[in-house]
């Protein structure tokens, strides 16, 4: 089945002249941000490169205004904002009225220009487009952008410009919300190029979530029937078509801006007044950004941040163990687990469990996420606490926290406070375990997910008591799916398996000197698993090895997402018809 059937896709528009236009007006309304702030110099003030932006966003909203009146009906006018977009519009109308601010103006263009790029990547699939190449090339785009606009005069301290590879690993560890970083994020990037980083978390952050939330759509419907009902996938079931769609994508529009202000609000008003190795907060406007900027950068699970030293020197303060670690692991448990559980909490407080003719419950996938992260979280820190406190001497309330902060950032995050070097053996093999299984599907976390680990597990389970079925809570997990988290296992460790040979040859010199194995082995997972913490070797990596690494990243971060949209587009009519006489072989 194809894809565009199988999501029942809406057209979002044509190629049409129209469609263009849009597009390189969107486009040509961000050049005069570029040279503005992109620049030390501009050729313009900025003042008239802001009014230059003011005529193109008036330019979008006339000709869509022009299309309404002309239209002869109401379903003619609906038409035309459908094309138009009301994202965009809404985008202009706020960049007209905002003309004194042009930094505001410059985010009101380019909200215009990501929307009409969301709306090209759909018009992809809706053409028949793999939806892995769109997603592979789509953030190809967004890396390779990032790492032109990091390159840019202003992004950088005069003097201190940053050649393409670290520009294209910044870009890359950003947009894939990894967070190793092979230069010094709060001194070797100026504000703008903190809002650049910014925007690529984001970008990252948000786009694979909404892209998995609707690729589970497709997941659901090309199982079955009797696969979807009894895999209960999430929330999202049921919920196909156009109308659909669109109001999954703009419920987590609102979840993710929702929870980041609430968590750049507590950490605004929360944080102290300063403390040691913090940012410059001497204004309002500096200590915002910086509120919302670690709040992205936690929701996302990227683990960037405007300190030398990550939240070391908050190690003991309260924000970090609930603001910072809350985020982390609300945008790591997954869109399609959290909305399931505000259903039935809104159902159980109406004292209405049945909706639409089905039972509100929690779904199969939202149990197994849940206690999945739970017993990593609850293993993870005990371990780890046992060697903070027995092989580094550390005190037991010091150890408590770290063990709670680490067990949660080092599943997805990158965030440390305490520097893996400086932990235990133990501590560092627990982190190391918990970087590769991550964090939920459809979230902003890496690693293989907590469900395939999960899914595995209880087949080997089943396996050793003679079951013939995966089981979980009363429920058959069907065969597809087990033989599809076994996939996701086995591409992690290949990657994982591939850098590590990689990274060998690259940085381990003839003599001997260079990074230990577990160094290396600490480090590829990190990357593969888009977690960010490492024990101090990335900014010593040759260039090869940061090309390694940055590909890694990629990998780990896109590929699990883009085999299973792979899976998912696979028509029933290629699908084999036959099957071959089966045989046994021996497995010990």
């Amino acid at each position: 089945m194809p894809t565009r059937e199988l999501l029942n896709l809406k057209p979002v528009a044509s190629f049409s002249r129209g469609f263009w236009t849009r597009l390189v007006v969107a486009l040509a309304a961000n050049a005069p941000s570029i040279l503005a702030f992109g620049l030390r110099e501009p050729p313009l003030s900025v003042r008239t490169l802001a009014m230059v932006q003011f005529a193109l966003l008036a330019g979008y909203l006339l000709y869509a205004v022009v299309r309404v009146v002309r239209a002869i009906d109401a379903e003619g006018r609906s038409e035309v904002i459908d094309r138009a977009g009301r994202i965009e519009l809404v985008a202009c109308v706020l960049g007209l009225f905002l003309i004194a601010f042009p930094q505001a103006v410059a985010l009101c263009a380019a909200a215009l220009l990501a929307a009409r790029l969301v709306r090209f990547l759909l018009l992809l699939i809706e053409k028949g487009v793999s939806p892995p190449l769109v997603l592979v090339g789509g953030f190809g785009s967004v890396i390779l952008t990032g790492a032109g606009m990091l390159m840019l005069p202003a992004t950088t301290p005069e003097g201190q410009r940053l050649g393409f590879i670290d520009a294209l690993f910044t870009s890359t560890s950003a947009t894939c919300v990894t967070g190793l970083v092979v230069v010094d994020t709060p001194t070797a990037f100026t504000r703008f190029g903190h809002s650049v980083i910014l925007v690529l978390m984001q970008l990252g952050g948000l786009g694979l979530l909404a892209f998995a939330s609707v690729l589970i759509l497709a997941i659901g419907s090309s199982l079955g029937l009797r696969a979807t009902s009894t895999l209960s996938d999430s929330s999202l079931e049921n919920r196909h078509g156009p109308r659909g769609i669109r109001k999954v994508l703009a419920s987590i529009v609102v979840f993710t801006f929702g929870f980041e202000a609430i968590g750049a609000a507590i950490l605004f008003f929360g944080w102290p007044e300063t403390w040691a190795n913090a940012p410059d907060m001497s204004t309002f406007g500096d200590r915002l950004f910086h509120s919302v900027f670690f709040s992205v950068s936690a929701f996302c699970n990227a683990g960037f941040a405007t300190t030398p030293d990550s939240v070391e020197s908050l190690r003991l303060h309260w924000t970090t163990h609930t603001v910072i670690a809350g985020l982390v692991v609300i945008g790591g448990t997954g869109f399609p687990a959290l909305d399931n559980v505000r259903q039935v909490i809104t159902a159980r407080l109406r004292r209405k469990r049945v909706k639409g003719g089905r039972l509100v419950r929690l779904a199969l996938h939202t149990k197994l996420t849940l206690v999945t992260t739970l017993v990593v979280y609850v293993v993870g820190g005990i371990t780890i606490f046992i060697s903070d406190y027995i092989q580094t001497l550390e005190d037991p309330g010091v150890a408590l926290l770290d063990a709670h902060f680490m067990a949660i950032a080092s599943r997805t995050a990158g965030f440390d406070t305490i520097h893996p070097a400086e932990l235990g053996p133990l501590a560092r093999f627990t982190i190391t375990v918990q970087m590769f299984i991550g964090g939920g599907p459809a979230s902003t976390a890496g690693g293989v997910k907590t469900v395939a680990t999960a899914v595995l597990f209880l087949t080997v389970v089943a396996t050793l008591r003679g079951r013939d079925a995966t089981e979980a809570f009363k429920r058959t997990i069907p065969d597809a799916l087990v033989r599809k988290a076994a996939v996701l296992i086995t591409l992690g460790l290949a990657t994982l398996a591939t850098l590590v040979a990689i990274l060998s040859v690259t940085e381990v010199r003839a003599d001997g000197t260079g990074p230990s194995l577990e160094e290396i082995l600490f480090e590829s997972v990190s990357a593969t698993a888009t977690v960010g913490l490492s024990m101090g070797i990335t900014p010593t990596l040759s260039d090869a090895g940061k090309i390694a690494v940055v590909v890694a990243m990629f990998l780990g971060r896109l590929g699990p997402l883009a085999v299973l949209a792979a899976l998912t587009s696979v028509r029933k009519s290629e699908r084999a018809s036959y099957a071959y006489p089966s045989e046994g072989v021996l497995m010990t």
